[in-house]
């Protein structure tokens, strides 16, 4: 059986995401491209416990209908950013090859 990854829970006018696995880096991450849109009023992440294997994200924005887009587009930029990144370093490592 699968376990969930991701989990989340509305309320009025704010949403919490539970992130199965994941600890600091993934929640800094995701902090920091949810908090540059313009709509969101507050973005936090917290790991409770260092024994619990979860990581809550808070988000509060204008539209709540909006706030799992907003999420789901951080995702997808933090995930283009790694591909990005990546790039670059292969191709880095090929022009050290070339003149070593």
């Amino acid at each position: 059986m699968r376990k969930k990854k991701i989990n989340f829970y509305i309320n009025e006018n704010e949403i919490i995401f539970y992130f199965y696995g994941e600890n600091h880096t993934l929640g800094n991450v995701l902090r920091f491209f949810i908090q540059g849109n313009p709509i969101v009023d507050l973005v936090g992440y917290n790991i409770p416990h260092p024994l619990e294997n979860v990581m809550h994200l808070k988000l509060s924005s204008k539209f709540v209908w909006e706030q799992v887009n907003i999420v789901v587009l951080a995702i997808k930029n933090c995930g283009e950013v790694g591909i990005l990144v990546g790039n670059l370093f292969n191709k880095e490592e090929e022009n050290k090859k070339r003149f070593i």
